[in-house]
């Protein structure tokens, strides 16, 4: 209902039939640490036949999720580019603005290849 109210559509696994989409992002552990993929295989497939990008939010791997998309012609990532822009605005908050964005962009992505 709450997704309903903001003229999101929503369906149930048994009513979803894809359609074009300009990214599908997985955000589930699927492929984490096993071979699994998020969702069934064939309706992967077609999600990725309909869109144009693919993210995947496990980062420093590449997942089966990855992996398919890539075997399918997509462009995907992983999610250390969100990782990266979620710890510069959470940084940017914790020093209250002090700091440019940019200089804490640079140092994340330096400690980031460190680790």
């Amino acid at each position: 209902d709450d997704f309903a109210a903001l003229a999101c559509h929503t369906f149930t696994w048994e009513e979803f039939k894809p359609s074009a989409y300009d990214l599908v992002v997985n955000t589930s552990s699927a492929g984490l640490s096993d071979e699994n993929y998020p969702i069934e295989l064939f309706v992967l497939q077609e999600l990725f036949r309909a869109c144009r990008y693919v993210a995947d939010v496990i980062y420093g791997k590449v997942t089966p999720f990855l992996r398919l998309a890539r075997q399918m012609g997509r462009p995907a990532i992983d999610g250390e580019a969100m990782l990266i822009g979620q710890g510069v605005l959470a940084n940017e908050l914790f020093t209250r603005g002090k700091l440019p964005k940019d200089k804490i962009l640079k140092a994340m992505q330096e400690s980031f290849r460190l680790s």
